[in-house]
């Protein structure tokens, strides 16, 4: 058989707006409409249009006892260039082996406001120097790592 012609079934059903399934109804609708609305905001808080915020924290931050430090200067009474170097890396140090230069190292965390934070870092080096050598520079490079808790989880090494 060949088919000549087709129509589409099509039924429809008709409700009171007062009767139940109207009811039933709209309350689908509304609660597709708005659930996706109440779960972002019960996940994101007060944050949930939120276009831009700031806020303050103080990091931990601990001392690697690493560093680096280059000191600048003239040897033989100022007409020869000179430089100096020291690491507490032991590869670096056998790097620099002729320009190596050993000093003594103090440092110290200070905690000033006793939060068990240290605020400041003071580091001193005391390098033997001989006759006719001036330093006229020093540069160091020094080592922490530093970590945020509170908003975002972060922590560097530098």
């Amino acid at each position: 058989m060949v088919q000549v012609y087709n129509t589409p079934l099509r039924r429809r059903y008709y409700a009171n707006r007062c009767s139940a399934a109207y009811c039933f109804f709209l309350l689908i609708v509304t609660v597709v409409l708005l659930l996706p609305f109440f779960m972002a905001y019960s996940a994101s808080g007060a944050d949930f249009w939120v276009k831009h915020a700031t806020y303050l924290e103080e990091p931990t931050v601990k001392y690697n006892y690493k560093l680096v430090l280059i000191l600048e200067g003239t040897k033989a009474g100022g007409t020869l260039p000179q430089t100096l170097f020291f690491s507490t890396l032991a590869p670096l140090n056998s790097m620099c082996q002729e320009t190596l230069r050993v000093p003594v190292l103090r440092t110290q965390e200070v905690d000033g406001d006793m939060d068990g934070r240290a605020e400041r870092l003071d580091i001193s080096a005391q390098v033997p120097v001989e006759n006719g050598e001036a330093i006229y520079s020093a540069k160091m490079m020094v080592f922490f790592e530093y970590e945020l808790r509170d908003h975002a989880k972060v922590g560097v090494a530098t």
